[in-house]
């Protein structure tokens, strides 16, 4: 939430497309096309960071595309060059120049392999008893739901029940409707969340 022209939709965008490539559905060439390039900059790499606090502490993922002029099957147009994941400063998680190195819970380091440059290799670690720190921030990055609310599309009529909340908010009406029966303690927790982030939600 903020005034216009302080960076919201840029900020969604960019967390949307990270939460593309930590899916592991798509490659690079889609979620991080040569339109995504910032205007005013002409360098051949993007790099994207976010932080996050987790129960265990400070997350900090890092990720560097790189854009070519030129693609062939062995070298697609965009690539991650760089890819990594640390918990306090500490690596759970490193892929650079196409070799992933994983880490356990304790920080050791675990096996180290190679993987496709076109894909992000972190969105395609699996759970395993050792590696519960950076599932956690996974799952976490794969269930933020990013909003760019439009209000004069904003349906007032529920007709039915929704249990998504639309990128455009459309049918938040809907969706609050749905999400707010049940359990009365959810039920204020979920009010109360929406005070913080929409102004004007208890008015």
């Amino acid at each position: 939430i903020g005034r216009n022209g302080t960076g919201k939709s840029t900020f969604a965008e960019a967390l949307l497309r990270l939460q593309w490539a930590l899916r592991g559905q798509s490659k690079t060439d889609e979620i991080f096309s040569v339109e995504t390039l910032t205007r005013w900059q002409n360098v051949p790499r993007q790099r994207f960071e976010l932080d996050a606090t987790g129960p265990e502490g400070a997350y900090h993922y890092e990720i560097v595309v790189e854009h070519r002029k030129t693609a062939s099957p062995e070298m697609p147009r965009t690539r991650i060059v760089l890819e990594t994941l640390t918990l306090d400063s500490r690596p759970l998680f490193h892929f650079e120049n196409g070799q992933v190195r994983l880490y356990r819970d304790d920080h050791s380091a675990g096996p180290d392999y190679p993987f496709d440059w076109s894909r992000s290799a972190l969105g395609t670690i699996s759970a395993r008893h050792d590696n519960q720190k950076l599932t956690w921030f996974l799952r976490w990055i794969q269930n933020v739901t990013v909003l760019k609310p439009n209000p004069p599309v904003m349906e007032d009529l529920v007709e039915r029940d929704d249990f998504m909340l639309l990128f455009d908010a459309r049918n938040f009406a809907a969706w609050y409707h749905t999400a707010s029966s049940g359990d009365k303690r959810r039920d204020r927790s979920l009010h109360d969340d929406l005070v913080d982030v929409l102004p004007g939600f208890d008015a």
